[in-house]
C-alpha cells in the first residue's frame, strides 16, 4: 500500500483533539549526532501530517525527553510518556541497545511501538506483541556485499566489530554469509570502542592479507581507515558499517574514497518521495538528510498507515494494521513477520567515490559503478 494523504490544515479550524506521539531522542552523550537526525525526520513528519489535517482533523503533537545516549533513562522516560504525559504511540530510540529497554515498557503497557532504528535480531526474539521494526535486520547487513565478493570469486574475510549488539549480530551474519560461500574467516575480534587500539588490529589483520576487511563500528572507524591507509592495509573490499554518514566523508576526505558501507536509505535510490524529502530537508536544516532523518521519518509514516487503514486511532486496531499490514514508505517496504521483524525492506550498499556518497549495490538502482578492487 502506498497512500498519498491529504486534509485541511489546522489553520482552518480553531480547536483540534491532541493525539500524541511520544518517545525519548539522544540529543546528548556519544549518540547525539544520530539522535538530532533521528529527531529532524520525526518532526517533519508531524509538521507534514499536521499540514494535511492530521489523524481524523485531530492535530498530532510530539512529546520527546532527552535520554541522554543512557539505556538507564530510557525505561522511566518512556515510562513517564505513557503514564504521565498519556500519548497514544510511541517511536523508539536512535540505536538497539536503547530500545530493548524502551520496549519492555511498551510491553507492559501494551502500548504500540515502532522500533525506529533498532536491527538486532533478540529484540524480536523476546516474543513482544508491541514493537514492529522499519529497518532491516544486522544479521543481514552484508548479504549485497558478500554476495559481490562470491561473484568476484574471493576467499578470505577478515572483520572486527564492536561490543554492541547490532555489530555482534552484523558480524553474526557475516560468519553465516562465508559459509554459505565457502570463504575463510582469516580474523574475527571483538573490540571496545571506548578502549581500542587500531594499530594492532591493522597490524594483525594486514599480516592475514584478507580478501575482504569487514568492520561493524559507528565511533571511531574514521580512526581504522586512517590507520589502515597509514599500514598500507589493501584489501579488495573494504566495508565499513559506520561509514554511511556525511560525517564519515567530512572527516576523512579523500581517505574515505573506495570505502563501501550498508545504509537503509539514500535519495539516489528512486524511492518515492525520495528527493521532495532531501530538497524540503535541506531547505530546513541547511544539508542533506542522513538515514537516521529518513528512518525516523518513515516510522511516523507507518503509524499514519496504520491508523488511516485501522479508521481509527485505537490502539488495539492499529496494531492489527501494524502486524498485517504492507506499505511503501519513504525508506521502501513495511512488511514484517510475526515477531514484528522487518522482512520487506533490504539494505543497500554505496561507496566513496571522489568524496560523494554512490550507491552502488544492487546493481538495478545503482547509478554509479563499483570500485573494484579497493583503490590503494
Amino acid at each position: 500500500v502506498h497512500f498519498v494523504f491529504a486534509g485541511s490544515s489546522f489553520a482552518e479550524r480553531d480547536e483540534a483533539v491532541v493525539r500524541k506521539v511520544g518517545m525519548t531522542v539522544s540529543l546528548t552523550g556519544p549518540l547525539a549526532h544520530y539522535g538530532k537526525e533521528q529527531l529532524h525526520g520525526v518532526q517533519m513528519w508531524i509538521q507534514d501530517l499536521n499540514e494535511r489535517g492530521g489523524l481524523f482533523s485531530e492535530r498530532v503533537e510530539l512529546v520527546y525527553y532527552d535520554d541522554q545516549s543512557s539505556r538507564m533513562n530510557v525505561g522511566p522516560l518512556y515510562k513517564k510518556l505513557i503514564t504521565e504525559d498519556q500519548v497514544d504511540f510511541l517511536l523508539g530510540p536512535v540505536s538497539t541497545s536503547l530500545t530493548y529497554p524502551a520496549a519492555f515498557v511498551a510491553e507492559e503497557h501494551d502500548m504500540p511501538m515502532i522500533a525506529v532504528l533498532a536491527s538486532a535480531d533478540k529484540i524480536w526474539e523476546v516474543g513482544f506483541r508491541n514493537i514492529f521494526g522499519v529497518v532491516a535486520p544486522a544479521s543481514t547487513e552484508m548479504d549485497l556485499v558478500m554476495n559481490y565478493a562470491n561473484s568476484k570469486e574471493l576467499k578470505t574475510v577478515a572483520q572486527i566489530y564492536a561490543n554492541h549488539d547490532g555489530t555482534r549480530l552484523a558480524a553474526k551474519g557475516v560468519r553465516g554469509l562465508a559459509s554459505k560461500y565457502g570463504l575463510e574467516i582469516v580474523f574475527d575480534e571483538q573490540y571496545n570502542p571506548d578502549n581500542v587500539d587500531f594499530e594492532d588490529l591493522v597490524s594483525d589483520i594486514k599480516r592475514k592479507d584478507p580478501d575482504i576487511v569487514f568492520v561493524a563500528g559507528y565511533l571511531g572507524v574514521t580512526d581504522f581507515i586512517r590507520e589502515a591507509r597509514r599500514a598500507g592495509l589493501r584489501p579488495e573490499i573494504m566495508t565499513v558499517s559506520g561509514a554511511a554518514s556525511q560525517a564519515f566523508g567530512n572527516e576523512l576526505g579523500a581517505a574515505a574514497d573506495g570505502v563501501m558501507a550498508t545504509i537503509g536509505w539514500i535519495h539516489s535510490a528512486h524511492i518515492p518521495g525520495a528527493y521532495d524529502f532531501s530538497f524540503r530537508y535541506r531547505a530546513r536544516y541547511g544539508y542533506y538528510p542522513d538515514v537516521y532523518a529518513a528512518t525516523a521519518y518513515s516510522a511516523g509514516q507507518v503509524i499514519e498507515g496504520a491508523v488511516r487503514l485501522a479508521d481509527t486511532t485505537d490502539r488495539f486496531k492499529v496494531r492489527k494494521q501494524l502486524e498485517e499490514m504492507r506499505f511503501t514508505s519513504l525508506i521502501g517496504h513495511y512488511r514484517v513477520n510475526q515477531e514484528g521483524k522487518q522482512i520487506g525492506k533490504p539494505d543497500y550498499v554505496l561507496q566513496w567515490q571522489d568524496e560523494q556518497r554512490r550507491l552502488v549495490l544492487p546493481r538495478e538502482l545503482a547509478r554509479y559503478e563499483l570500485l573494484y578492487p579497493y583503490p590503494a
